[in-house]
């Protein structure tokens, strides 16, 4: 059988493109696709509520904690950071290049301001546009752990629904709104390094379009998100917490639908990505809830 010369030459290139260089072009891209897409505090300043005061307050908040993480960052929690980091982007970019999330008109990932990330641990907002009814929106924190870190975010949601009041984000605009955001039900999505290297080469190496529409990461990515809705619904409900069971149980219907499109209707797999390590940890810290 006679192999495609050019295609081999390809195939080769791939495969030779060293980890560390491929991490840093992931870096590289990711890290600026989401600076261009941030919400910017600035944009607030004399707008209702925020004033000079506060926005000077919460920079300096920004500040302080950048700089303690560079006072006490280790290789591994730099490392750490980074791995997040190119994940985050690879959600923002899947959603809206490849439709990961659903239809790119309808679903859209909306970057939070520093402030909102450190403060509040979101790091981006889903907003879904349903015919008929308004925007709805759900929370996304991103994890490449399944260590302590993870255990903690978990505990943050759980003792946001035991006192009846889920995330908020402080500087938050769409359309023509611009100001707060509360009560939004939260998610916490990731995936182990192994696997993000790989999908790093299929994004920023192989950059086969068709394929990546068809990816097996996003349905993790959605299977993640609708196990815990469901998990966190059933949560509040045991606690007797109605209203917010119901937020919980909205955004699980929405993710359900297009679960159910990605899978039955256009045949998209998991295949090996169901053994992921961290969506084992999120199962896993799932069924401590129960």
């Amino acid at each position: 059988m006679n192999h495609n010369p050019h295609e081999k030459r390809i195939h080769t290139q791939i495969e030779s493109v060293s980890e560390e260089g491929l991490l840093s072009k992931a870096l590289l891209e990711t890290g600026q696709l989401l600076r261009e897409h941030q919400i910017n505090i600035e944009d607030f300043r004399g707008k209702g509520k925020y004033d000079s005061d506060t926005i000077a307050e919460h920079l300096a908040f920004v500040e302080q904690k950048k700089r303690k993480f560079e006072m006490s960052a280790t290789d591994e929690s730099r490392d750490s950071q980074e791995l997040a980091t190119i994940f985050e982007g690879m959600f923002y970019k899947g959603a809206h290049e490849y439709g990961w999330l659903g239809d790119p008109t309808l679903v859209r990932v909306i970057k939070t301001c520093d402030f909102d990330d450190l403060k509040n641990g979101i790091d981006g907002i889903v907003e879904f546009t349903q015919e008929g009814r308004g925007a709805e929106h759900l929370a996304v924190g991103v994890d490449v752990t399944y260590s302590n870190q993870l255990k903690e975010k978990f505990k943050k949601i759980k003792n946001d629904i035991a006192e009846g009041k889920l995330s908020s984000i402080e500087y938050f605009r769409s359309g023509n709104f611009i100001g707060s955001l509360n009560n939004v039900p939260r998610v916490i999505v990731g995936a182990e390094r192994k696997n993000l290297i790989e999908l790093c080469r299929d994004v920023f190496v192989k950059k086969d379009s068709q394929k990546l529409k068809r990816h097996p990461f996003q349905v993790l990515q959605l299977k993640q998100m609708r196990l815990q809705l469901d998990a966190f619904a059933d949560y509040a409900e045991s606690l007797g917490k109605k209203d917010v069971a119901a937020l919980y149980r909205r955004d699980a219907e929405i993710i359900r639908k297009i679960l159910q499109k990605k899978s039955v209707g256009e045949g998209v797999r998991m295949g090996q990505w169901e053994n992921d390590r961290v969506f084992a940890a999120i199962k896993q810290e799932l069924e401590n809830l129960k």
